[in-house]
C-alpha cells in the first residue's frame, strides 16, 4: 500500500486549524488508499506485503496524528487556540467557522475510513487480521480521548460529541471485518446473528395435534410411502385403545 509520505508524516503544530485540517487531509488520503480495488493488500496470494505501509501502519499512523493534536492542546491551550487563524466562510454565508467546525469537518470524514477499512477487510487480503483489528481498536480509542480533551478545555461544542460517537461506531463497525483469525476475510457486524433470527421469525412449525404427535405430512410436507407407513411404529395411543378394547 503506497501513500504520500507528506501526507502521512504526524507534525507537531501550534494550532487548532493546521492540527485538524491536517487530520481531515490524513483520514480522507488513507480512506482513498485503503478504499481502492488496486490496493496492494488485497491480491490475494500475490504480495507478501514486504516494503509496503500496510493497512495497520496507515491506521497507527492517523493514531499518532491525532495523538499529536491532543499534546498540543494539553501542552498549552491558549496558544493553540489564539494562534489559529481561522478563515471567514466566503459570502453569502453569514457563518464564522469555529473550531468546532473544524473539528467536525475532521470526525466526520472517519466514517469514510471506516467503510474502506471494512471492504478491505471482507475481501481477500495477504495481512493479518489481529494487527489491523488493535490498530482500529487504538484510533477508537484515541478519537474518544480527543474529544474529552477538548470538552475539557471548552474548545468545542457538545453537539460535536454526537459526532464523534457516530465516528467511534463505524470504526466498531469496521473492527468486526477485521476480527477472523489469521488473514481470513470478515462479515458485516451481526450480520450471522441477524441471519439466524430472521430465519427464526419466518420458520413456521406446524400446530401440535391432540394427543401429542404429528403427522408425517405436517412434519415434512408430504404423506408417507407405503414402505414408510408399513415401517413405521404403532402410535402409544392406538396400542391403549387395543389394550383398552
Amino acid at each position: 500500500m503506497l501513500i504520500t509520505g507528506l501526507v502521512l508524516t504526524p507534525t507537531i503544530l501550534a494550532d487548532a486549524a493546521a492540527d485538524l485540517t491536517g487530520l481531515k487531509t490524513i483520514v480522507n488520503a488513507a480512506a482513498n488508499t485503503i478504499g481502492e480495488p488496486t490496493n496492494s493488500s488485497r491480491n490475494w496470494g500475490e504480495g507478501s506485503g514486504v516494503g509496503i505501509m500496510g493497512t495497520a501502519n496507515v491506521v497507527e499512523n492517523i493514531t499518532q496524528t491525532v495523538l499529536n493534536a491532543k499534546y498540543n492542546l494539553d501542552t498549552d491551550k491558549m496558544a493553540w487556540v489564539n494562534q489559529t487563524a481561522i478563515d471567514p466562510s466566503p459570502p453569502p454565508s453569514p457563518h464564522i467557522i469555529t473550531i468546532t467546525d473544524l473539528y467536525t469537518d475532521y470526525v466526520n470524514t472517519v466514517p469514510n475510513l471506516s467503510t474502506a477499512l471494512t471492504a478491505a477487510g471482507r475481501a481477500w487480503h495477504w495481512e493479518m487480521n489481529a494487527p489491523v483489528y488493535a490498530a482500529i481498536a487504538g484510533l477508537q480509542q484515541c478519537l474518544t480521548q480527543f474529544q474529552t480533551s477538548l470538552l475539557e478545555a471548552d474548545v468545542i461544542d457538545k453537539v460535536a460529541v454526537l459526532r464523534t460517537i457516530r465516528a467511534s461506531s463505524s470504526l466498531e463497525d469496521a473492527q468486526v471485518a477485521w476480527s477472523k483469525i489469521l488473514n481470513l476475510p470478515g462479515t458485516a457486524k451481526g450480520s450471522s446473528s441477524n441471519d439466524a433470527q430472521k430465519r427464526a421469525e419466518h420458520k413456521t412449525w406446524p400446530v401440535q395435534v391432540k394427543g401429542g404427535v404429528f403427522t408425517h405430512e405436517e412434519l415434512w410436507g408430504r404423506e408417507r410411502s407405503a414402505v414408510e407407513r408399513a415401517e413405521a411404529p404403532v402410535a402409544v395411543d392406538r396400542l391403549e385403545r387395543s389394550f383398552t378394547a
